[in-house]
């Protein structure tokens, strides 16, 4: 997973993404490429606790220049998606533990990127809706 989600380099061989040469890009260019066009999914959730479930929803939208306004209208839809819009505003920690595993499922989906990668897919399929699971997972 990490090799195919360009976090680390081949020993070996290569691999093209859309016409680039994952080995032979910058560290920029890689961050680039996660940002717009991978999305991974952990079992083990990230949220960070200074920022509230939306905040941390919006966050992959940040470094992609999205308008503040759209994160947040997008934001929004991703948490309305999994019956957590009312908790928006909380803290992490003040979500219960089904709650608390929603936000990470779906916040790096909120950049529609073409690759999704998880560690454990039957896990984010619980909080995101089967049409998206299986399309995200099929292409």
């Amino acid at each position: 997973m990490h090799i195919l989600g360009c976090l680390d380099s081949p020993s070996k061989g290569t691999i093209r993404l859309d016409g680039i040469m994952i080995e032979k890009a910058s560290s920029r260019e890689l961050a680039a490429i996660r940002n717009r066009k991978i999305g991974f999914v952990f079992q083990f959730f990230n949220l960070l606790p200074k920022l509230n479930v939306q905040q941390n929803v919006e966050l992959p939208m940040i470094y992609s220049g999205i308008s503040a306004k759209e994160r947040r209208q997008r934001a929004m839809a991703a948490l309305e998606s999994v019956d957590l819009a009312n908790r928006a505003r909380h803290r992490p920690s003040q979500l219960s533990g089904a709650s608390s595993s929603a936000p990470p499922s779906r916040a790096p989906l909120v950049n529609d990127p073409r690759i999704v990668f998880a560690d454990d897919p039957p896990a984010i399929s619980i909080h995101t809706p089967a049409k998206l699971s299986c399309n995200s997972f099929a292409t």
